[in-house]
């Protein structure tokens, strides 16, 4: 330290030196809105060699106006980390031992249809998301106590059992450096998802490519399953491996209840 700079100054507010829920990669949307209300709850485990976490999750979806209009929001409320001095230095946290607890941000998100069930053209959603900057311990480096949001529009068709879709968009987030205070990312992302059954089994990969080139490139791949029963509740898995900028391996298990079917 040199004695003057204010602490923020040297921290990078990039995904690579934040905690795995601080700018975490977006769910890839399938282009298609979900009539029922949700609500799901999930414990995770991320692993990286220098970072320990885990946390509870939290996710509300309702639609607004039936196939057209949905909303969700969604909340990390709170964590468990435990650092490496090495990683505790390399992000210049000011955390003594690397060790404590954090609570994150909400991530508020409206999804607008714009085309569905075309004869040949693919399904297409617009989603519109703010992240807020409720995330706390900005000194453990574990949430940037700043704003972003993302765009994204995703496009999906069905093919009896088997869905392909794919996503693009724009995510921008505010840092502390004082000649560029913001990082613009191009967003993408695609995959297929089988239905068995009473179950759902998806398969993506996402990312963002920020223009900085200061760990602000992840890139996950993710296995997803799902069941899918009539029942109100049910249950999910994910794995996901994350490459490039965001070097975890992340376990979520969780249980989703399904309140309200506007089919019915």
């Amino acid at each position: 330290w040199d004695g003057k700079t204010h602490w923020t100054n040297y921290l990078t507010v990039s995904p690579g030196f934040f905690g795995p829920n601080a700018l975490p990669v977006p769910e890839v949307n399938k282009g298609t809105l979900s009539e029922k209300y949700r609500f799901d709850f999930a414990v995770e485990h991320h692993h990286s060699a220098g970072d320990k976490t885990q946390n509870i999750f939290t996710q509300l979806y309702f639609p607004v106006v039936k196939d057209k209009v949905g909303f969700n929001i969604s909340l990390v409320p709170i964590e468990r980390y435990e650092l490496s001095i090495e990683t505790r230095d390399e992000r210049a946290a000011r955390d003594f031992d690397g060790k404590g607890t954090a609570g994150g941000d909400f991530y508020v998100s409206t999804f607008i249809q714009l085309l569905k069930d075309h004869k040949t053209l693919p399904d297409l959603l617009l989603s519109v998301n703010l992240k807020t900057a409720s995330g706390t311990n900005l000194e453990g480096v574990r949430y940037t106590d700043t704003p972003g949001y993302y765009f994204d529009l995703s496009f999906g068709k069905q093919l009896q059992s088997l869905r392909l879709y794919g996503m693009l968009g724009l995510y921008v987030w505010q840092t502390f450096e004082d000649l560029s205070p913001q990082n613009d990312a191009f967003l993408f992302g695609g995959g297929s998802e089988w239905t068995i059954g009473n179950y759902l089994i998806d398969a993506q990969v996402g990312g963002y490519l920020g223009y900085k080139k200061n760990g602000d490139q992840p890139i996950v791949a993710r296995l997803n399953f799902q069941s899918n029963h009539e029942a109100s509740l049910n249950y999910f898995l994910r794995l996901q491996q994350g490459f490039q900028d965001f070097d975890y391996l992340s376990v979520r298990l969780g249980i989703s209840w399904h309140f309200i079917d506007q089919k019915n």
